[in-house]
């Protein structure tokens, strides 16, 4: 950086009571939890309710981290496309485990206020749910399925703790045009319960496991893209450190992004990144910004796919597991050691 450069920078301020004031998005960068949520709320071209409703996709998504073990669960609404799964990655055995299921025209129950909000499904194979119970600082995550064709038992009860001292949400109103865009809340956190394969049962201790939380609504557009990469782990100082990196379709990304580096509960923005993969989706992805403070490299171990070509939708998505390397900073110097971090990419295109 030469002398002449300033670091930078880009606000966080206080988190406001809805994503909607006076019938716009409330589009900022922000710390803490929005409790209103609704996005179908803002004017958008004068559509009708039911049409923004349509087009509106949301999800809930968690990632954890163990010494062993790692998780994504997730519940996904696209109005005329539901999905939830638990994918399970025994990182030591290099064992991989999941369970899905897929409903057309039916949702999960998410709506626009979280705080005491149960969402998810039940079926003849599997369940899956998800309490948000915000009063209490609490997020419970449920699910098993039942041994079939092959494929073991498993099963999990997790209990995230959004009242640590060391978690620090985030939450972000970014546009798409001036009057459409998306809302996503994230947040590292520990996290307590247990998981068990196949007979096995382990237990997850919150003094060695991490979390990270994803509540999110977009108005996207009718082909739906981007890449993200997520992270963390403890430092050799014990600190939780995690990112959030992505590249997606909002506009004026300088001021409007969701990428992010905690370091404990301390919240530091990073500026806009790129990611490449010049070797395909399976090898390294390269991510970069021009701020020389994220020049890092995603390495995939496990790779997830889902695709779904239907005459109403069209799905690509790569889910991979993995490792960073690499250079990762803060805007005054501090130098993070991206190889204590674990985490998953995504590469998305969707049409619906």
């Amino acid at each position: 950086m030469s002398d002449e450069q300033q670091p930078y920078s880009r606000e966080l301020t206080p988190a406001p009571v809805s994503v909607v004031q006076n019938g716009k998005l409330a589009f900022g960068c922000y710390t803490g939890i929005i409790a209103e949520t609704d996005i179908t709320r803002a004017n958008v071209y004068n559509l009708p309710q039911f049409i923004k409703k349509s087009r509106c996709k949301a999800w809930r998504a968690l990632q954890i981290g163990t010494p062993r073990w790692f998780i994504f669960i997730a519940l996904y609404e696209a109005r005329l496309l539901g999905m939830g799964f638990a994918y399970i990655w025994d990182k030591a055995s290099k064992k991989f485990y999941a369970f899905k299921h897929s409903r057309l025209f039916s949702g999960f129950g998410i709506t626009g206020n979280m705080d005491g909000e149960t969402i998810g499904y039940t079926a003849h194979d599997s369940c899956l749910h998800c309490t948000t119970d915000l009063y209490h600082n609490r997020i419970i995550v449920t699910g098993k399925s039942v041994s079939r064709a092959n494929k073991p038992s498993m099963a999990f009860s997790f209990s995230l703790n959004l009242g640590d001292k060391h978690a620090a949400p985030m939450s972000v109103i970014l546009p798409f045009s001036s009057s459409r865009g998306m809302y996503s809340m994230k947040c590292m956190m520990p996290a307590d319960g247990w998981i068990q394969v196949n007979g096995e049962r382990c237990e997850v201790k919150p003094e060695e496991t991490l979390a990270m939380f994803d509540d999110h609504k977009g108005m996207y557009p009718y082909q739906m893209r981007y890449n993200w990469v997520t992270g963390f782990g403890f430092d050799s100082k014990g600190r939780k450190i995690g990112i959030n990196l992505t590249e997606n379709q909002v506009i004026q990304q300088n001021s409007f992004n969701e990428n992010v580096l905690w370091i404990n509960n301390k919240l530091i923005p990073l500026p806009p990144i790129k990611i490449t993969k010049p070797e395909g989706v399976y090898n390294p992805w390269h991510i970069q910004d021009l701020e020389g403070l994220v020049d890092l490299m995603f390495i995939p171990e496990r790779n997830n796919k889902l695709a779904v070509n239907a005459l109403v939708a069209k799905l690509d998505y790569y889910g991979p597991f993995g490792s960073f390397s690499g250079t990762l900073k803060t805007p005054d110097g501090d130098k993070i050691d991206p190889t204590i971090l674990y985490g998953m990419g995504e590469q998305k295109y969707l049409r619906v």
